[in-house]
């Protein structure tokens, strides 16, 4: 898995949230919740990976070219975190202790807002990656060995995209099984509403 980033900062006036770009494989992933654009998922041509979460623009995370990552909180721009060519990093916001990020040697990685541990980022050895939101577990995205992928939205398992071994693409709407998407080796794409194994 590799990671690049770029920051807007020609105009001052105007905010430019960044954006994330996680390398994962060659394909294109595009997850959109449309209840006020609270949550988008991209996985663009080149291997690119953007995570937004719109509504305000009060956060963003983005990893651009020359290895460098800004994470912004918004609303008073609170918080905002750049790593730098050393790729050696810790910082806190103090109110309360409220968030800490540091980047450890050989590569590992964690970010975590610890007011009831509702978000949590690592970046572990061997490329693992996990991105937690443990509010009731509403949003979860995990890269495992052998670049597997998972998202998922926990509120009664309405949500599942996985990306497994061998390229294989599933989408399910957990609730009773009632839609499954799989694009399979090929560029085969098969879509099944299980109740009644439609296809």
């Amino acid at each position: 898995m590799s990671i690049h980033t770029s920051n807007n900062t020609e105009d001052n006036d105007a905010y430019h949230p960044p954006v994330y770009f996680l390398f994962v494989e060659e394909k294109t992933i595009t997850i959109n919740r449309q209840e006020g654009e609270k949550c988008c998922l991209t996985q663009q041509k080149g291997e690119r990976f953007c995570l937004t979460q719109q509504k305000g623009e009060r956060f963003c995370l983005t990893q651009q070219k020359g290895e460098k990552i800004c994470l912004t909180q918004q609303k008073g721009e609170r918080f905002c975190l750049t790593q730098q060519e050393k790729e050696k990093f810790c910082r806190t916001q103090q109110e309360g202790k409220k968030f800490c990020l540091t980047q450890q040697e050989g590569e590992k990685f964690c970010l975590t807002q610890q007011e009831g541990e509702k978000f949590c980022l690592t970046q572990q050895e061997r490329e693992k990656f996990c991105l937690t939101q443990q509010e009731r577990e509403k949003f979860c995205l995990t890269q495992q060995e052998g670049e597997k992928f998972c998202l998922t939205q926990q509120e009664g398992e309405k949500c599942c995209l996985a990306q497994q071994e061998g390229e294989k693409l599933c989408l399910t709407q957990q609730e009773e099984e009632k839609f499954c998407l799989t694009q399979q080796e090929g560029e085969r794409c098969c879509l099944t509403q299980q109740e009644e194994e439609m296809c």
